[in-house]
């Protein structure tokens, strides 16, 4: 292969990678599961699994911009109250620097024998290093109460949710998760979460056909703009050969 050639090829990888990191952009990757635990001397009251990224949007001077905060494996911490006087059981997530996450659980006024995950509030801070050139720079507090029966569990069993859920925090603020699962109100030191009287999601199948459709896209678009992106520097390539042989 000749110098002009091996250029034309290397391009092609070039942009070929350069699709890929596009595509791997719209679609963000899946955040990665970590496992959290409330325990209070031998009783582990709740148990929850889940990975969680923030979408939170935030001014410069110019431009309106987002930014993706997954809730890291290392560095972070976790706390709770497993007998609260209002009776809920509270799971603290802290990360980043002081940044907390807090799920609260409590009885269920409509279904019976069930608890449920009440209340999300969320504590970030917009700063110059996960937000550059912010004009809106300081603490911010979320709190989201979910409607009664939501995410409802039996007190003996557990909640899952395999599919990709999309949480509201706020108008602009959004919290995915996925692969979630917990049990709240335990009486024992079991960490584990059963399999037996499990409450799940609606659709909660594996990964939802939205995201499913959006991971399909991105990986067809990837692909195409490859092999375009081949036939034309295969064409090109082509045609200077022809030149050169008929000179």
């Amino acid at each position: 292969m000749d110098l002009r050639n091996s250029m034309w090829w290397t391009l092609t990888i070039v942009l070929c990678e350069l699709s890929a990191l596009k595509c791997d952009n719209v679609v963000p990757r899946a955040p990665s599961t970590n496992n959290y635990t409330v325990t209070n001397g031998n009783v582990t009251c709740v148990v929850m699994t889940a990975g969680i990224r923030l979408t939170i949007p935030y001014v410069t001077a110019t431009k309106n911009d987002t930014v993706n905060i997954t809730i890291p494996q290392n560095g972070t911490t976790y706390s709770g109250m497993c007998s609260k006087p209002d009776g809920t059981n509270q799971l603290n997530i802290n990360f980043l620097d002081n940044w907390n996450l807090t799920f609260i659980f409590a009885n269920s006024s409509t279904v019976d024998n069930s608890y449920e995950w009440q209340i999300a509030i969320l504590s970030y801070i917009i700063d110059s290093y996960y937000f550059p050139n912010a004009t809106n720079s300081g603490k911010h507090n979320l709190t989201l109460t979910f409607p009664n029966g939501t995410n409802a569990a039996q007190y003996n069993g557990s909640y899952r949710c395999d599919r990709t859920q999309d949480v509201p925090l706020s108008n602009s603020v959004t919290m995915t998760m996925v692969n979630l699962k917990y049990r709240a109100f335990g009486s024992d030191n079991q960490t584990d979460i059963s399999s037996s009287n499990v409450s799940t999601c609606l659709g909660s199948h594996g990964i939802s056909p939205e995201t499913d459709l959006a991971l399909a896209l991105a990986a067809g678009i990837a692909l195409g703009s490859c092999i375009v992106l081949t036939v034309v520097v295969y064409v090109i390539a082509s045609r200077a050969r022809g030149h050169k042989n008929l000179k």
